[in-house]
């Protein structure tokens, strides 16, 4: 049997540890919303870990990583397994996620109005351009890149679809922000985890509102070397049918071949165009 099978000391603690969870989930189940299943949200806290790590995980990692018990962590990994969602290595006992998880992906890129239409028009930046074309969604504090088009350049950053980068730090992020309340906005820099990526990122919560303010009266927003030394991105947003911001448009580019008043000057007006056309598509119906 490869599931964790802790001695009777450890049986007990497990046993303490799910009565706990179960206590907790349903006090919390009770006093925030009825409706909320407390169990779900552990099962995805599980793939979440997964996710963030990206590398394999034993049954006690998992645990540590997502701050559930491991009896808790026992059963809801089983259970993915069981499901498709994972699979375990038979030497070192680790659990990693499995393809299945893609088809999810796949259904997402097919079905999402905002994707569909918006890809010509990146596709159309991307080869115009030669540089990295991305959309990106606002989910929490955090942007995560629903579309990208490589440079046929070398690049100094090289990111996937689904990756996922601070709002506060990326110029789609703060075109993104920039078109909120700006006491909304202020929330999502709160819980943000300001911390220094590089010794150019703007922390302070004050510089960074004005920043939002800046961008809202220009139209986009530059982030130089914010979130990854060498790397420059401009951004700008896209307005849906309700008048509200779904996304941002961006191009990133590398020091190496390019300047910040270069981007300014040569991409700036091209990434506006295209943000704008994908806010007209999307707001014709």
């Amino acid at each position: 049997m490869e599931l964790y099978a802790p001695r009777i000391l450890g049986d007990c603690i497990g046993m303490d540890t799910e009565m706990k969870d179960q206590q907790e989930g349903n006090a919390s189940e009770k006093a925030v919303d009825p409706l909320f299943v407390e169990s779900v949200r552990k099962a995805f806290t599980v793939l979440d870990a997964l996710n963030e790590v990206q590398q394999p995980m034993t049954l006690v990692q998992i645990s540590e990583h997502s701050g559930l018990g491991r009896s808790s962590v026992q059963r809801f990994v089983h259970t993915l397994r069981e499901m498709g969602f994972l699979r375990q290595d038979p030497k070192t006992k680790a659990y990693i996620l499995t393809p299945k998880i893609l088809s999810y992906s796949r259904t997402f890129f097919s079905s999402d109005a905002l994707c569909t239409r918006a890809e010509p028009f990146l596709r159309a930046l991307a080869l115009e351009t030669g540089e990295t074309v991305n959309l990106s969604e606002l989910n929490g504090s955090d942007i995560i890149y629903t579309i990208r088009f490589p440079s046929i350049h070398s690049v100094s950053v090289n990111l996937a679809i689904g990756a996922r980068l601070p709002a506060f730090n990326t110029a789609s992020g703060r075109a993104i922000l920039a078109t909120m309340p700006r006491d909304q906005a202020q929330a999502v820099l709160s819980a943000s985890d300001r911390r220094q990526w590089t010794p150019t990122t703007k922390t302070d919560l004050a510089v960074l509102l004005a920043e939002l303010d800046a961008i809202e009266r220009k139209g986009f927003s530059l982030s130089d070397q914010e979130a990854f030394l060498g790397d420059i991105s401009v951004a700008a947003p896209v307005i849906g049918h309700d008048g509200k911001c779904s996304a941002a448009v961006n191009i990133a580019v590398p020091t190496p071949r390019w300047t910040k008043e270069l981007v300014v000057s040569d991409l700036m007006p091209k990434v506006v165009e295209t943000a704008a056309r994908i806010s007209q598509e999307i707001g014709s119906g």
